[in-house]
């Protein structure tokens, strides 16, 4: 008859949604449809609103109301039960799943003086982050354009589940020819050098700092004597500032490692 025809009509117009099974309820007065939505994805601490429909009486398992928003705190599939409320019922459910937020860390940063030019941020894990914040461009950082002080340098990382997490860093701008001790004496030797390089100053050597073109503190060696021997092997081709702190102040030197 005409009923059995609308049913089939409906079980074929909406057979297209692959998750969602559609029930048809006949009682003596009316045939409604009965479904309780698309399954859904999210991560972790993020809300979801289950919200089933076509019954007079809903009423999902797992304490979740219809309609009210919640945490899930674990992938679960829900079971919502619905009834006309003249004695047929049937159950529809949605799995929802929850994908973990990415563990992202940022490494301490190196201070850098107000003349560095502009220079690649690194340390952020996992790999392939933005960075972000007062003189940051494009994952670089321009200590003449944050200017003198304390900044705090943002990472976030996306993971393929569209799932994101952030940490911060601080990164202090120095104005570094303030300090600089021009009575200090020097010695490079052999400069340009193919590797290894000594060095001696007229005062206690606390640290020596090699720094690349970029800004970045390619080596921190801790030294506390009046001459040392730098391996420099393992760095490329290139001219790098040395930065020799003493007891009592601050020397930059130019080296050339040449291959």
């Amino acid at each position: 008859g005409k009923i059995e025809r609308f049913k089939r009509f409906l079980m074929e117009r909406f057979s297209l949604n692959e998750r969602d099974r559609l029930e048809m309820f006949k009682s003596d007065k009316f045939i409604f449809l009965f479904q309780a939505g698309f399954d859904q994805t999210i991560c972790r601490g993020t809300a979801v609103t289950l919200a089933g429909s076509g019954a007079a009486n809903l009423n999902w398992d797992n304490g979740v109301s219809n309609g009210t928003s919640f945490i899930p705190t674990a992938t679960i599939t829900y079971t919502l039960t619905g009834d006309d409320g003249l004695g047929c019922f049937g159950t529809d459910q949605v799995t929802v799943t929850v994908n973990d937020i990415p563990l992202v860390s940022l490494a301490p940063f190196a201070n850098a003086c107000i003349n560095y030019g502009p220079y690649a941020l690194t340390g952020g894990s996992p790999l392939g982050g933005t960075y972000s914040g007062t003189g940051v461009t494009a994952n670089n950082f321009d200590p003449s354009v944050a200017g003198l002080g304390n900044y705090v340098i943002n990472y976030i990382f996306t993971d393929s589940n569209g799932c994101s997490a952030q940490a911060q860093s601080a990164l202090f701008v120095d104005d570094c020819a303030s300090i600089v001790d021009n009575s200090l004496l020097i010695g490079l030797y052999p400069n340009p050098t193919t590797g290894f390089i000594n060095v001696a100053a007229s005062e206690t050597i606390e640290t020596i700092e090699i720094v690349d073109n970029f800004g970045r503190i390619v080596q921190r060696i801790s030294v506390n004597e009046l001459t040392t021997i730098l391996n420099l092997t393992e760095l490329a081709e290139a001219v790098y500032s040395l930065r020799i702190n003493t007891i009592n102040g601050l020397s930059i030197q130019k080296v050339t490692v040449k291959k």
